[in-house]
């Protein structure tokens, strides 16, 4: 890399890729890695990140990954009671109509089957630095023979949009039950007045739904993924909240709320910088990343 920094001209990223791919042929490894993480670091920055598997619980602590992406928007709650058709629900896969999507969550909200929630799903890649520090036989890279990262879930990020779960039916039962004691005719709640009665602006950090999953490890990188967030993704989340508002009678009001909920996200529920070494179950550390307001 040395020598190819030594020209005065602005090189792309491509270019030190191209460069690594053929140092990596002729297994020059280690500084085709150093190349590949310099491009990747040059084209979508560093974030140091921990991360952990369900058991052992902690995988690798502050270490560098890169190339953040929205992998999921997710007409659904997270966790969901619908874990195996959980995929069935993410609005970016090829095929999938987010405005049907939006009215199926609608319709199991309005059932008391789900919650009237939006969940973001973010992965990243590992350097090749963070591959040879965890070891290839992790699932941070493709298997040990070849290094090279694959996307991983990192967390979910969920808005909740109404406060209730337990459906209109079960909204109206005790208005219901004093109609019919007081002889006089009940006149059922309408979807758009339970949502107006009940409305949510609650962003939580959940955990994905995978075995593997990660949380900032310093507030810098926190920092810098907010700003990454609300730069590049900002219309795709207004976009899915309009989905599902547009069909509970929702306004603008409650859109642009709904919305603020990110630019406000609170930077502290996004990071760990204070993680104890702890091995066992990842259920000890599932509760201390997620299920929290941010």
């Amino acid at each position: 890399m040395k020598y190819i920094k030594k020209f005065n001209e602005e090189l792309y990223p491509k270019t030190y890729r191209s460069a690594g791919s053929k140092l990596d042929y002729y297994n020059k490894s280690k500084n085709a890695a150093k190349l590949f993480d310099f491009a990747d670091e040059k084209e979508f920055g560093f974030y140091n990140m921990n991360w952990a598997n369900n058991n052992p619980s902690i995988t690798i602590k502050d270490s560098s990954f890169t190339q953040p992406r929205l992998t999921g928007i997710y007409y659904a709650s997270t966790p969901t009671k619908y874990k195996d058709e959980f995929k069935g629900f993410n609005g970016m896969s090829y095929g999938k109509d987010a405005e049907t999507l939006a009215e199926d969550l609608v319709e199991r909200w309005k059932l008391g089957q789900d919650g009237l929630n939006i969940s973001f799903e973010f992965s990243f890649k590992a350097t090749r630095e963070t591959v040879e520090k965890s070891g290839r036989s992790t699932n941070f890279c493709w298997n040990a023979n070849n290094p090279t990262a694959k996307e991983v879930k990192s967390f979910n990020l969920q808005i909740d949009l109404s406060e209730w779960y337990n459906g209109l039916d079960d909204w109206d039962s005790e208005m219901r039950w004093h109609a019919e004691n007081d002889g006089v005719e009940f006149t059922p709640t309408t979807l758009t007045e339970l949502y107006n009665w009940s409305a949510s602006y609650n962003v939580m950090i959940k955990t994905p739904n995978d075995g593997h999953y990660g949380i900032f490890s310093d507030r810098k990188s926190a920092i810098k993924f907010k700003n990454w967030l609300l730069t590049n993704h900002l219309d795709d989340i207004k976009d899915a909240i309009i989905n599902v508002l547009r069909i509970v009678g929702g306004n603008s009001d409650n859109i642009e709320k709904a919305v603020d909920a990110f630019t406000k996200m609170k930077i502290q529920g996004l990071y760990d910088d204070d993680l104890p070494t702890r091995g066992g179950s990842g259920d000890w550390i599932r509760g201390r990343w997620y299920e929290k307001d941010i």
